[in-house]
């Protein structure tokens, strides 16, 4: 599981930049990514019982981000070789509504991050794999920053606040 969806060592952080020009893996110009492109250095999470170092640019174009690190090296997925990244929920205009990053402590622009296969081409076989994921929970367990909207649970930006712009 990748740095976007586990709970543990993330240091918080705003992701405040321009989103991406939608070229050179930057995610379909409808629903680009956003992040820290470009951006040397590491950072460390924690994903289960082991802390796994990411790039810092993590997220921040379309890549397999996961396909090198802990749980995948030693139990690869099908989801484990997909590019995804990070995307304004307010700016994606995909089939599949951009899934909320639960276990990340990083906003963009003052709302929750989300994560996008779609953008990159690629099927997100992760997702239905996180029972924690909005888009996996049933009206009565919708809550939190997932919201309901009448007929599916999204994270509580995309099912509210965007849809109003």
């Amino acid at each position: 599981a990748g740095a976007h969806r586990e709970k543990g060592g993330l240091a918080a952080m705003e992701l405040d930049g321009p989103p991406q020009d939608g070229l050179n893996g930057d995610g379909d110009s409808k629903c680009p990514c956003i992040g820290f492109k470009g951006v040397q250095g590491y950072f460390n999470a924690t994903v289960g019982d082991k802390v796994v170092r990411y790039p810092a640019e993590t997220g921040g174009s379309c890549q397999p981000w996961d396909e090198d690190q802990h749980p995948c090296l030693e139990k690869p997925a099908q989801w484990c070789f997909k590019a995804w990244c990070y995307v304004d929920p307010c700016n994606c205009i995909t089939v599949a509504p951009p899934k909320l990053a639960h276990y990340i402590e990083a906003t963009y622009q003052s709302h929750s991050i989300y994560y996008s296969y779609e953008t990159c081409g690629d099927e997100d076989h992760y997702t239905s794999t996180f029972a924690e994921a909005c888009v996996n929970q049933k009206e009565d367990t919708c809550h939190g920053k997932c919201s309901w909207t009448g007929s599916q649970c999204l994270g509580t930006e995309f099912a509210t606040m965007c849809q109003q712009a």
